[in-house]
């Protein structure tokens, strides 16, 4: 029915009340129309009387509920929900609608419950279903959800939402070749569903096809030019393609179309930072936290707070990672998930690996206090391919201090704040298992242990440090060795003389007009947003304008530098294009021969000797 035979039932209608105002079908009625013409606020009206009528009309306060549902009136809504459910229990339209509220508080196991009761009183309630797939989603149950899905399609076989709920449910799954088939179903029914179009790009670009995925994300765009998701996706994916000005306008415009999401600040101010726009940067990153906090965004709090965080640092370092150890160090358990100390086969992380490097970049979560120097023992939790790990299995050393995580999307996610740099130290061959540290009457006070190492990082007494190593030695008896030979304040010595070096090097880069290389510095201690590691001097040759890296080792290099140093080129390449090659220059104190060889692969490297550059610089190394 369109809108002109609504204005004549409502005519209708009028003329039925004017007889008899008390008429319950003719308020239903009436209430129902001015839904259907938009007109909430009125139709509430007419439900109010339905109720001073009859205060056990079960539908007059379930349809209440429904209209302030929709007028976003989410408290009062659900008043007049449970008033509707006490004096009907079983009705599924009811239920369903006390489910919806419940998810959108995020509730999300509570609102499945009621979905699952509306579906016992009508296995084929559509909403019902709908939203009990997408909320199985959200609490990471798809294979429930595709189960769900197979069974809803089977009653509304054509119907384009459950289709395209289809698709998402295989996309959680990680099968998005067969959830793009579904979207297309979807699409192919309501081509204009913004939805479903956000969807299937956000598949694509889980495959690798960034171009289509920009493509439809762009078809959706001329749907429905102002679409928040799929502009925030569109500026999102051209920052991942490393064209940030593009991004740039992209949400420069959605700036335009909603000045008030502090969100959009947020990302301006990285964009600003990959364009090595400090000053600008910096403006946007504040606009965000003064906008979180004057309107109290509750959701964006820590978020607010970690960029400030970010902000004092940057004011108080200049961005440089500080190295500042304690003489007695501090002690740390750290705890992680499979992903980070596994590899995608489930074999170990080679940077775990004791010796395997000592550069800086290589960064793990910790605790805002850390400080060079200090030692962490690594528990390790979680499955992978079958296996469970509940182990102490790596001793670590924190290379820096703790610096703040702003520009990682996934510090909000996983809710870290801080990282370090760090160096390992000892693999344990025999690990200190679960088990064997819960058995422990001595360990019964400790903090990691109380709490099962859910959290990132515990600061460890001394007491329980100690015995903790003791109980290591006893099923590691090398690292008995280890630990006498161990020489912390050596190891410092030397991560503080590169750091020194790398300072004086900022000063003087004229000093490589020597060694041919007219350069000025373009940033320090550069994170390769998306890899491991930090460049220690971007540099720009002032005659041929390209990028030059400089990496910096006060020991030889040897291959890992040359892998080191070829990666950060890459990166340069890929995140900073000028259409030049990147050069790349180490500096080191000598070099082995896997590096001599690797070197001939790559007339873009070359090595300049430490101490050519210290007699330049007239510094010594101790």
């Amino acid at each position: 029915m369109d809108n002109e035979n609504f204005v004549k039932a409502l005519e209708f209608v009028d003329s039925a009340l004017k007889i008899d105002s008390k008429n319950i079908e003719a308020n239903f009625l009436k209430g129902y129309i001015l839904i259907k013409l938009d007109d909430f606020e009125n139709a509430l009206n007419y439900y109010d009387t339905i109720i001073s009528l009859d205060p056990k009309d079960s539908m007059a306060y379930y349809n209440k509920g429904n209209t302030l549902y929709g007028l976003g009136k989410d408290s009062e809504a659900n008043k007049n929900i449970d008033i509707s459910l006490k004096l009907d229990p079983k009705n599924p339209d009811t239920l369903q609608l006390k489910g919806q509220i419940l998810f959108e508080e995020d509730e999300l196991n509570k609102a499945l419950n009621y979905f699952n009761d509306a579906l016992k009183l009508d296995s084929t309630h559509y909403f019902s279903l709908t939203n009990k797939i997408r909320t199985l989603n959200y609490i990471e149950k798809s294979d429930e959800a595709i189960k769900c899905v197979n069974f809803a399609l089977k009653k509304y076989k054509k119907d384009p939402e459950l289709l395209s709920l289809k698709g998402l449910s295989l996309a959680l799954l990680e099968e998005y070749s067969a959830s793009i088939e579904f979207y297309d179903k979807s699409l192919a029914i309501d081509p204009t569903n913004n939805e479903t179009i956000w969807w299937k790009s956000l598949a694509l670009w889980n495959l690798g096809r960034k171009q289509n995925a920009i493509d439809q994300l762009e078809k959706g765009l001329k749907i429905d030019p102002e679409d928040y998701s799929l502009l925030n996706s569109k500026g999102e994916f051209l920052r991942d393609l490393n064209q940030p000005e593009d991004a740039l306008n992209t949400f420069g415009y959605m700036q335009s179309l909603y000045p008030d999401d502090p969100e959009i600040l947020y990302q301006i101010g990285n964009l600003y930072k990959d364009l090595n726009d400090k000053e600008k940067s910096i403006q946007y990153y504040k606009k965000f936290v003064e906008m979180v906090r004057k309107n109290k965004i509750l959701d964006l709090f820590n978020k607010s707070q970690r960029v400030q965080e970010y902000l004092n640092w940057i004011e108080e370092t200049n961005e440089i990672i500080t190295i500042s150890p304690q003489k007695k160090p501090q002690y740390w358990q750290w705890s992680t998930k499979a992903e980070y100390y596994l590899n995608p086969d489930g074999s170990e992380r080679s940077e775990l690996d004791p010796g395997i490097s000592l550069d800086p970049g290589t960064m793990w979560t910790c605790h805002k206090d850390t400080f060079a120097g200090d030692l962490i023992l690594l528990y390790r939790a979680g499955k992978k391919k079958g296996t469970t790990y509940q182990d102490i299995k790596y001793l670590i050393m924190a290379r820096s201090d703790a610096y703040p995580l702003e520009d990682l999307e996934e510090t909000v996610e996983n809710g870290w704040e801080y990282g370090c740099d760090f160096i390992p130290l000892y693999k344990f061959e025999n690990s200190l298992e679960l088990s064997e540290m819960r058995n422990d009457p001595y360990l019964e006070g400790w903090n990691a242990l109380n709490a099962l190492f859910h959290r990132l990082s515990y600061k460890t007494e001394e007491k329980y440090w100690k015995h903790l190593t003791d109980l290591l030695i006893d099923k590691n008896p090398d690292f008995a060795n280890f630990m006498k030979g161990f020489d912390r304040e050596k190891l410092i010595s030397q991560i503080r003389t590169e750091k020194e070096v790398e300072d004086k090097l900022e000063q003087n880069i004229n000093i490589f007009k020597r060694f041919n290389h007219d350069l000025e510095i373009v940033s320090r201690q550069e994170r390769c947003r998306g890899d491991d590691g930090i460049i220690d001097l971007l540099c720009k040759d002032k005659n041929e304008g390209n990028f030059v890296v400089i990496e910096l080792k006060i020991n030889k290099a040897n291959r890992n530098t040359f892998g080191q140093i070829s990666g950060y080129m890459g990166w340069v390449m890929d995140h900073k294009p000028t259409g030049k090659s990147v050069k790349g220059i180490v500096v080191s104190r000598g070099y082995d021969n896997k590096f001599r060889s690797a070197l001939k692969t790559n007339p873009n490297i070359e090595h300049i000797e430490l101490t050519d550059v210290l007699s330049e610089l007239d510094m010594k190394l101790i």
